[in-house]
């Protein structure tokens, strides 16, 4: 079954508010500005200093953290937080406080700054950008997973309801499915030849005709489209390919095992490769219709975009240039004696423009510089031509107005009015931002609370077949039927490590009783799995790590399990607590 589709309703569109952005970026570009300094001076300090300017930049990039708070930015946090956390390991130290990962660091920071300023120049956000400053990190952390989807942020509100499956004549027996994926799976992850993929496709489309929850339904309808991409040629198959046909063979393995339980951050994988396909298939196309996906992942996002100038220069110009602006309405007005002024702020900016990786702006600022002269040699007399001109106007007799003129001086009033409208709406959503402390007599920004549940957006996906039109537009469903709501592997990876934590607590408690050791051991074997479907691999990692010493022969329940706890107390985060990178699939 195919389906094609035209653009969803704007509604469905999400625009980004530069407002709060411009407000906090000068605070987020010197407080990681001080950051950075602070780490490169306790590159060559001693044991004392680099424990002081260690805290300084930690220090300062909670400052920026706090400043990030105000806006809401995908995929920034993501590159603070991972510095933040290399900041901890060199303080523990288990990472070295070395020139290499100070230089990461910095590039990090270089392309945080440079990447909201893009934003608030009117780019689309495309957080995937960030991804080899993200990866030279992660490099740094040593960390297993380095995957650009992180930093891939579709919208998961948006909730497919396709047509429904057809009842199957008999039970599927999905035991049989995953031996049929297992079989096929093994030839492609040899020779990563696109044609080994053709039979993957044929089990994941059997998986996804069995579906008769919408959820569900439209969890395998991506599935398929990922797998219908590769076979195509249209991504290459890579690491990370493979490795999610691995998962996928994990999802499969769970259906088989009774749980209908699917994983987002699988969900969002598979979105970020369809989003990269370069001539995509016709259910690709109609998956990249219906989550939007197109322009959310540039070409290029592994070229390395930012840090490729010198931020102070940049500054520097930019100060420069208003300054120049400033002077030269002067200069318009008629104020000749400004022309020292001007000529010192051009020449300042074509001086500071020589380090911006552009060799052509610095000439082009001098001849600039050049033509103003020339142009404001002419002022005074064209402002005196002018001014005649307005005079005899006035004094002749006035002509009536014509349609035209008329028409343009209400688009003017109209526009006018309109920018005066929105002056409130600011004033008031200044209010929510910031709030007023009359004991101190400061400021406080208020952080903008994300919702970590978004109102589902149901869009109704019609079949093309037998009808007479080329494409089929999907609509916002009006009639959206009841049903109820699938876990995600997230949310059991949370409520099964939270239970590993209480048990392991009993055990501590009650060392002597076998039966919650095996209880114990079989909840973080849920968590491992859990946490491979995941890509996890910290969590995977502390489950296997509790489960090496509770099968050690040296296991001492009292202790060890006292420490495990702890650890899983640590990673466990609130079930009402919104994980990162999953967007929770209720609305249903």
């Amino acid at each position: 079954m195919t389906n094609q589709f035209s653009a969803i309703p704007d509604p469905i569109q999400d625009s980004f508010d530069t407002g709060p952005l411009s407000w906090v970026i000068g605070e987020i570009r010197d407080s990681l500005a001080r950051s950075k300094n602070a780490i490169f001076e306790g590159v060559n300090a001693d044991d004392e200093g680099k424990s002081t300017l260690l805290a300084h930049a930690k220090s300062y990039l909670h400052q920026a953290h706090g400043a990030l708070q105000i806006v809401d930015v995908d995929g920034v946090a993501i590159i603070t937080e991972t510095v933040e956390d290399i900041l901890e390991r060199i303080k523990a130290g288990s990472l070295p406080f070395s020139q290499v990962n100070a230089e990461a660091i910095a590039r990090g920071y270089s392309a945080v700054v440079e990447y909201l300023e893009e934003l608030l120049a009117g780019s689309q956000p495309q957080p995937v950008r960030l991804f080899p400053y993200y990866r030279g990190l992660l490099e740094v952390r040593g960390a297993e997973r380095i995957h650009p989807a992180d930093l891939f942020f579709p919208n998961l509100a948006i909730r497919p309801h396709l047509p429904p499956n057809p009842a199957p004549a008999t039970k599927v027996d999905y035991t049989n499915l995953r031996l049929r994926f297992e079989k096929a799976l093994l030839p492609f992850l040899k020779n990563g030849e696109k044609e080994k993929a053709t039979p993957l496709v044929d089990v994941i489309a059997m998986v996804e005709r069995s579906q008769d929850n919408s959820q569900s339904h439209a969890f395998w309808w991506v599935m398929a489209g990922f797998a219908e991409t590769v076979a195509a040629g249209q991504v290459p198959s890579e690491q990370f390919v493979k490795q999610l046909f691995g998962r996928i063979n994990l999802q499969i393995r769970r259906l088989a095992e009774g749980s209908t339980s699917i994983s987002e951050r699988l969900l969002r994988d598979a979105l970020f490769f369809i989003a990269r396909a370069s001539d995509p298939t016709p259910r690709a196309k109609q998956i990249r219709s219906v989550y939007q996906l197109d322009g959310l992942v540039p070409k290029d996002y592994e070229r390395p975009r930012y840090g490729q100038i010198d931020l102070a220069a940049l500054q520097l110009a930019k100060d420069h240039l208003n300054q120049a602006k400033t002077v030269w309405s002067r200069i318009a007005d008629d104020d000749a004696n400004m022309w020292p002024a001007f000529e010192q702020e051009m020449q300042i900016l074509a001086d500071a423009s020589t380090k911006l990786n552009a060799p052509s702006l610095p000439k082009l600022l001098r001849e600039l510089n050049g033509i103003a002269r020339h142009c404001a040699n002419g002022l005074a007399s064209i402002a005196a031509s002018v001014a005649g001109t307005m005079c005899a106007s006035w004094k002749a007799p006035r002509p009536r107005c014509t349609m035209p003129q008329a028409r343009r001086a209400r688009s003017y009033g109209a526009g006018t009015r309109a920018g005066c409208s929105r002056w409130p709406q600011n004033f008031e959503a200044a209010k929510t931002r910031f709030s007023f402390n009359p004991e101190t007599g400061l400021y406080r920004a208020n952080p903008l609370e994300r919702s970590a549940t978004p109102s589902a957006i149901h869009v109704d996906v019609a079949p093309l077949e037998g009808s007479t039109s080329t494409t089929v537009a999907p609509t916002l469903s009006t009639n959206v039927p009841h049903e109820e709501a699938v876990l995600t592997v997230e949310e059991e990876l949370v409520l099964h490590e939270q239970q590993s934590k209480d048990l392991a607590a009993s055990v501590a408690a009650n060392p002597e009783d076998l039966n919650l050791q095996a209880q114990l051991k079989e909840s973080l074997q849920q968590v491992r799995k859990d946490a491979a479907l995941l890509d996890n691999a910290e969590a995977k990692g502390r489950a296997q790590a509790a489960i090496d010493k509770l099968e050690s022969p040296d296991f001492v329940a009292s202790q060890e399990a006292s420490r495990c706890a702890a650890a899983l107390g640590r990673a466990a985060p609130r079930p009402d607590q919104d994980l990162r990178g999953c967007c929770s699939w209720t609305g249903y």
